[in-house]
């Protein structure tokens, strides 16, 4: 997933560079699929242990990976 602003490029979204240390690629709740380079070894995580984070916050629907929490500024 990008970070920092790299999705965006000249005022447009652009596809963002795979953080291989990040957990990002193991949830499946974003709107757009991830796309990991063939050789992409998934780092292990911790299931959710709370129903909040398993399950309740799909009430929701899914997340941009460009979301913020909050307005940019």
């Amino acid at each position: 997933m990008a970070g920092h602003r790299e999705d965006w490029a000249n005022g447009r979204r652009a596809p963002g560079l795979l953080d291989r240390y990040a957990s990002a690629v193991g949830f499946d709740g974003w709107t757009l699929p991830i796309a990991c380079p063939p050789d992409y070894v998934p780092l292990p995580v911790s299931p959710a242990e709370t129903r909040l984070l398993a399950s309740d916050w799909r009430r929701f629907g899914a997340i941009d990976p460009c979301e913020v929490p909050g307005p940019i500024g």
